[in-house]
């Protein structure tokens, strides 16, 4: 069974969104793991890049050595559901067994992040908070679990 972190900066603050997430991961369990780490934002007192540059430390002082990591950032190849199961499967093949995504605050990550990640993906090109971003991405595993095991959701 595949192990996925999704680590973000910040947390769900509308209840709604918290509940959406909690029915996707419940439908998770019988394909993966999923643990949600939470990542504090940095002070907004400091300059941007300061606050891109803690937030990026954090998240890769997160991440363990040998771990796949799947940085969420605009820069990503945007991929069709099909692409995106593919992908985790492709990971599976290779015996991979743990993958961690990553998404960012509001001012994204900076380079020594982008460097660290095997791979940039990126959801759309438009902007979305990260609290939705980051359901959008729980629906996502979900729908290629889906698309892996045959079933009828992404039809």
């Amino acid at each position: 069974m595949l192990k996925i972190d999704l680590i973000h900066v910040g947390r769900t603050r509308q209840s709604s969104l918290v509940e959406a997430e909690a029915h996707y991961i419940k439908q998770l369990k019988s394909s993966s793991k999923l643990e949600l780490v939470e990542l504090a934002e940095s002070n907004s007192s400091l300059p941007e890049q300061a606050r891109r540059d803690k937030e990026s430390d954090s998240l890769l002082n997160s991440i363990e050595d040998g771990r796949y990591l799947i940085l969420l950032d605009p820069r990503g190849k945007q991929l069709e559901s099909p692409e995106f199961a593919a992908l985790l499967q492709t990971r599976m093949n290779s015996g991979q067994s743990h993958i961690a995504f990553a998404i960012g605050g509001a001012l994204g990550w900076n380079d020594a992040a982008r460097s660290r990640a095997q791979y940039l993906l990126s959801l759309s090109k438009m902007t979305f908070p990260h609290e939705l971003t980051r359901l959008i991405l729980i629906e996502q595993l979900y729908r290629a679990f889906s698309i892996l095991r045959g079933g009828p959701y992404h039809k």
